[in-house]
């Protein structure tokens, strides 16, 4: 087969896939697929169609770089996720049988830094960040084993501003996208079930807090920007403070994160920018990012309102 053939015959397998995707989000399909066909078992060895030469797979099969390979292989991770979002039976065969978590991390890790070819890069990352996230849903002890994993959380941050919407064309708008949603979406669930150590990191050398601002400080949006990443990193600001605040199962209040956030905020301008979101436009597009704004203000100032308190108390203790 020629080289034109097999990049022919990777694109009409990513177009397939792509359906197949789609169709496997209804609960109907899904059973269909999956214990009629056993779809995932037909899929699950394409994993390896361009592993990472760190992850050392001994199921390796290397193609030639390429647009076509790097779209197929995304493609892959995003299909399998569909089919096994709501089978934790499926979930437990592509981990038991591919390692598929360990090779989602390896090819976040190992592509996150590259900016050579955006495109290829983000059909390459949004699969597996996809694929990530549904793995941490809701599940406390994941991820606190992903969140101590070198690496994954810095790098994480980084892609979300990846590209920052260039608009270079329709079909890089939307890889950006996803790969800057479902990385945020990965980092939210990570630091919302992290433990004490992780919360930390989050703040301090993930600058995860850094990330969101820069997301959602955008003087109440752009054409650089989307309403879904603009609310999304609201939520995330507004929900870190809470849990900061309140406390959560795996971890106390901290006040103390709580003081270097505010600083954070301070020094990065994140209080204008929250502020700016609640007086953007009176759009139907906006008006999701516009309430999500007025909450993460009223948390964020009761939040600093609550430390002043504190502070005072100590001072008066102190002096007592």
């Amino acid at each position: 087969m020629s080289e034109i053939e097999m990049k022919q015959l990777m694109r009409k397998g990513a177009q397939t896939l792509k359906s197949l995707a789609a169709l496997a989000e209804s609960n109907k399909n899904r059973e269909q697929f999956d214990l009629k066909f056993k779809l995932h078992e037909i899929l699950s060895p394409l994993i390896h169609i361009h592993c990472p030469c760190n992850l050392k797979c001994a199921n390796q099969n290397e193609f030639t770089e390429s647009d076509e390979i790097s779209e197929l292989h995304g493609v892959v991770f995003w299909t399998l996720g569909s089919l096994s979002f709501y089978r934790d039976d499926v979930h437990q065969y592509l981990i038991d049988k591919h390692n598929i978590i360990e090779h989602a991390i390896s090819v976040v890790v190992s592509y996150s830094g590259q900016r050579d070819s955006n495109r290829r890069v983000g059909i390459i990352l949004s699969g597996p960040l996809r694929y990530l996230c549904r793995h941490l849903l809701q599940n406390i002890q994941r991820n606190q084993e992903v969140g101590q994993i070198a690496g994954v959380g810095l790098k994480q941050c980084s892609l979300m501003s990846f590209d920052r919407m260039r608009k270079q064309n329709w079909r890089l708008i939307f890889d950006a996208k996803k790969v800057r949603i479902w990385s945020g979406n990965c980092l939210n669930w990570i630091q919302t079930y992290g433990n004490e150590e992780i919360q930390e990191k989050s703040i301090k050398e993930w600058k995860f807090l850094e990330a969101q601002i820069g997301e959602f400080g955008c003087c109440g949006g752009s054409q650089e920007q989307a309403n879904t990443i603009i609310a999304n990193n609201l939520y995330y600001t507004s929900q870190f403070f809470t849990q900061q605040r309140k406390g959560t199962e795996q971890c106390p209040a901290q006040p103390g994160l709580i003081k270097r956030m505010e600083e954070i905020l301070e020094q990065e301008g994140g209080m204008d920018e929250i502020d700016s979101n609640i007086f953007i436009r009176v759009q139907q597009v906006f008006s999701m990012t516009n309430s999500v704004a007025k909450s993460a203000y009223t948390i964020v100032t009761n939040s600093y309102k609550q430390i002043s308190i504190l502070n005072l108390l100590q001072l008066f203790l102190n002096q007592a």
